[in-house]
């Protein structure tokens, strides 16, 4: 009782207050006999001190670099990227990324990152969020996938979008070439549109669907509602009113929106949002289709929003993933949205193919869908059509997805 009367700030969600305690180990363990309904208990992880000054981010990066412990062959999983480019001179990209593996399906011949978006996906795809490797318990992080980059956007250079379908099939082919099965794309047009398909959207599909091989994964993220959009007194209506942009409505592909387990910032003046396990205030939804189909079909986390006095709605590193800058005097950085939540897609699905070699890219999907769940904060949105259109079939279950030949039970049956 005394630890949550010392505490200055508590958050109140429906059904829940979070607070941020400091105790030892016998203080946690009495605290069920003082204090009743406790939902759970979990550590705090800090992402902001990773990215507190140029300096202190490149110690971080240092530090993770020395623990990598590489394990690359032939067989290994690639991953194709397409998006801004990569700075594959960052320290812990290099290894994975060679410059021969980095084109361009558009007329920029510099296949470099220099929009800040795509190195950022590089690192999700590769590491994961920083911050649970920081925090995490093992001594050293064993990387067994590559990546394949295609530049497909930079900053200042126009696609007209009549022709931006014929930009993503030969970006898909020249990933494909490359060696890269799965593919990851967050890149969205700017004006959202309904479940009806476009030039980008069909071409995606055909290049997925590729003659009938099916041979390809591509997850693309949901689309991003920007943060000056959000209404802080109920974000779940912006999420209902902001459609997903194209081509996340291509049915071969696999959407991706984001949720958020990051409700907590050290900052007092900052009220995030969501509430843990919910949607994503920055995630685009399909809830205003109402024809029976929806995007996107799972989620994973993005990140958080912040109600701030002076701000308003806004984004902060302590409710942000962290990920590699393509800037590399600051080595890490804060990343967020669909586009980091589907960079995370990406990084499990070649995390299911390398434990399940044998496995179909369509079954690789298949068990990411069929192993999602929903939260009990994603369930209390309402019926369950307003859930699928928001949150899809919710989010995936890692140890289930990699696991499933050995520990469960889940048959898959390959027809047409």
């Amino acid at each position: 009782l005394r630890l949550i009367s010392a505490c200055k700030n508590i958050l109140y969600f429906d059904g829940v207050a979070f607070l941020l305690i400091k105790a030892i180990k016998q203080q946690l363990c009495e605290l069920p006999l003082s204090v009743g309904y406790i939902e759970g208990i979990r550590p705090y992880k800090q992402p902001s001190i990773l990215v507190k000054s140029h300096n202190e981010s490149r110690e971080w990066s240092e530090l993770i670099k020395d623990e990598i412990e590489i394990s690359i062959n032939s067989d290994s999983v690639r991953v194709g990227l397409l998006d801004s480019g990569v700075n594959n001179a960052h320290e812990l990209i290099a290894p994975f990324l060679s410059d021969d593996m980095m084109k361009s399906a558009i007329g920029v011949s510099d296949t470099i990152d220099h929009s800040f978006h795509g190195t950022d996906m590089a690192g999700l795809i590769l590491y994961g969020d920083m911050t649970d490797l920081i925090y995490g318990h093992k001594k050293s992080v064993t990387l067994e996938n590559n990546l394949a980059s295609v530049k497909i956007y930079e900053s200042g250079y126009e696609t007209d979008s009549d022709f931006y379908g014929a930009v993503i099939e030969d970006a898909i082919q020249q990933a494909h070439e490359m060696g890269a099965s799965i593919q990851c794309m967050a890149v969205t047009d700017d004006i959202s549109y309904d479940c009806k398909s476009t030039s980008s959207s069909a071409a995606l599909d055909e290049s997925i669907y590729n003659g009938g091989n099916c041979d390809r994964l591509v997850v693309v993220s949901a689309g991003n509602i920007e943060t000056t959009e959000i209404d802080a007194s109920d974000y779940i209506e912006s999420c209902k009113a902001n459609v997903i942009k194209s081509p996340a409505q291509a049915w071969n592909a696999l959407t991706v929106g984001a949720y958020t387990e990051k409700t907590v910032v050290t900052d007092d003046r900052y009220k995030p949002l969501a509430a843990p396990g919910g949607i994503s205030p920055m995630s685009r939804t399909s809830w205003s289709w109402r024809n029976g189909l929806n995007k996107p079909e799972i989620v994973m986390e993005g990140g958080n929003v912040a109600d701030h006095p002076v701000l308003q709605t806004t984004t902060t590193p302590d409710l942000s993933l962290i990920s590699t800058s393509a800037d590399l005097a600051e080595s890490l950085e804060p990343f967020y949205a669909t586009s980091a939540a589907t960079a995370l897609a990406a990084r499990m699905a070649a995390k299911i193919k390398t434990v399940n070699p044998d496995l179909s890219l369509l079954s690789v999907r298949g068990m990411m869908v069929h192993s999602a769940r929903w939260t009990e904060e994603m369930k209390r949105i309402g019926s369950i059509n307003d859930i699928m259109s928001i949150c899809g079939y919710g989010i995936p279950d890692e140890k289930i997805a990699l696991f499933s030949n050995e520990r469960y039970a889940t048959y898959i049956f390959e027809n047409e």
